[in-house]
């Protein structure tokens, strides 16, 4: 009802699906499965044959997928307190050509849809999404550990040979061209694969191949055998809560807010929102501890155009994003599942406050600059120092700041204490009373208008006026 209230079934061009999984650490069963076209071969009526909900179908995810460069860069050591630039646009080489506007040769450029502030957290990125950053971040860990990233959370079909061009796969050519723009889900995505994401990240990073199939009997009522793949450990836990935690921000400051405030939502879930260039598809991937579900609305027809909403429809000019319609499927279909309204998010570890790599950061507080530089150079790190004043004795190490991702060859910034300020004097205090009692102050003397008269003629005469 959600699926088809939000995506008429008869709309030309466009069509919603959506999968409910269930995380666990064993198993991965499928509990819904959706589209809000019908069943059937007349297409004139809305109807389809196609497995929508579990093909590699549409415009892509859009911005949901910078949830894996956030993943490869929380899994590389940078905390999600980590403060990032967002600069209004970003050029960088060596990453694809194209993009924004007036863009120079062999260069990738990013421009924000949004006004932000010049820097955020890991976190808030994660709630506001600006493509600037996660430009930067991408390039950062790099395109192959956020592509590997991706495959391993649960976009399994990304690795198979032929799903890019009937030869190579997504994966093996995104990682080839090393494309920037995959952190801004640019490409066709299984849907069913995307709601197992949020499941292995709900599960603790721990994938299972999502299972529609609960059991299987013989005529005899004997239970048939059935192989199913091994689930894997494919990120720490830390880092699995770490990313669910990040991203729960989403639905309260974030682009899901909106959607979470009106329908009501009063429960715990990690959120992303995701639109494609264009607004030729859209999608909301939320999960929790037991429910995993990603609505995505794209275009299922024999042409691809921009989208809009109010109703969804294909337009000239989009203006659908996932904060909207799939976002509000998504809790429509949540607020009625004991599941999705009972399920919890982790508890942080707090080393991913800061990053795990912060420990050598903490190292260095307190000593010497030289002390400092030494041990900061010998791991591999680039040492620049600036002066502030601070607690610690004047030449002593206050703090030490990396520049976004700490990796070997990151430079770190040494802030050196030029001492604790300088401490004013106190200001003089009132003497203290003595006890006995004081003396009024005698009483200025009556001046009346006669003695100011009197006083106006003298210097009169004295001056012969």
């Amino acid at each position: 009802a959600a699926v088809a209230g939000n995506v008429d079934p008869m709309a030309a061009g466009v069509a919603e699906v959506l999968n409910v999984v269930e995380p666990g650490s064993d198993s991965r069963d499928i509990l819904a499965m959706a589209s809000s076209r019908n069943y059937g071969l007349n297409l004139d009526n809305g109807e389809t044959l196609l497995p929508q909900p579990s093909s590699l179908v549409g415009n892509g995810a859009g911005s949901v997928f910078k949830i894996f460069t956030a993943a490869a860069a929380i899994e590389q050591g940078m905390g999600l307190d980590t403060e990032l630039d967002v600069p209004a646009r970003y050029e960088a080489s060596g990453l694809g050509t194209g993009g924004a506007e007036n863009c120079p040769p062999n260069t990738y450029c990013v421009e924000n849809a949004g006004t932000y502030q010049p820097r955020m957290t890991l976190r808030e990125t994660l709630a506001f999404s600006p493509n600037t950053t996660f430009i930067q971040l991408i390039e950062q860990v790099g395109v192959p550990a956020v592509v590997d990233m991706s495959v391993k959370l649960g976009l399994r079909s990304y690795a198979q040979p032929g799903t890019h061009d009937g030869e190579r796969s997504i994966a093996e050519y995104m990682k080839a061209a090393n494309l920037g723009s995959y952190t801004l889900g640019p490409t066709p995505v299984n849907p069913l694969e995307l709601s197992n994401v949020g499941a292995t990240v709900a599960s603790g990073g721990r994938w299972c191949e999502p299972d529609p199939i609960a059991s299987v009997t013989d005529r005899n009522g004997q239970e048939v055998y059935l192989e199913r793949p091994d689930c894997e450990n494919v990120v720490d836990k830390g880092v699995a809560d770490a990313l669910a935690v990040g991203m729960a921000d989403d639905l309260t400051i974030g682009t899901g807010a909106q959607a979470a405030s009106a329908s009501g939502w009063s429960g715990q879930a990690a959120a992303k929102t995701g639109t494609t260039e264009s607004h030729q598809s859209s999608a909301f991937l939320g999960f929790n501890s037991g429910f995993a579900a990603a609505p995505y609305i794209y275009n299922d027809g024999t042409t691809t155009s921009p989208l809009c909403t109010s109703p969804v429809r294909q337009c000239a000019d989009g203006n659908l994003f996932g904060g909207q319609e799939a976002a509000r499927s998504w809790f429509q279909t949540a607020n009625l599942s004991p599941a999705a309204l009972n399920g919890t998010l982790p508890a942080l570890d707090g080393r991913y406050e800061l990053g795990t790599t912060h420990a050598v950061l903490d190292e260095v507080v307190g000593l010497s600059e030289a002390d400092a530089r030494r041990v900061l150079e010998s791991d591999g790190y680039r040492v620049e120092v600036r002066t502030v004043e601070g607690t610690q004795p004047r030449g002593r190490v206050e703090r030490a700041v990396p520049d976004g991702l700490l990796r070997p060859g990151g430079t770190v910034t040494l802030e050196i204490s030029a001492g604790p300020p300088a401490r004013q004097a106190p200001a003089p205090s009132a003497p203290a009373p003595t006890g006995r009692a004081t003396r009024p102050a005698p009483a200025l003397p009556e001046v009346t208008q006669e003695d100011i008269d009197e006083v106006a003629s003298q210097i009169r005469e004295a001056l012969g006026i």
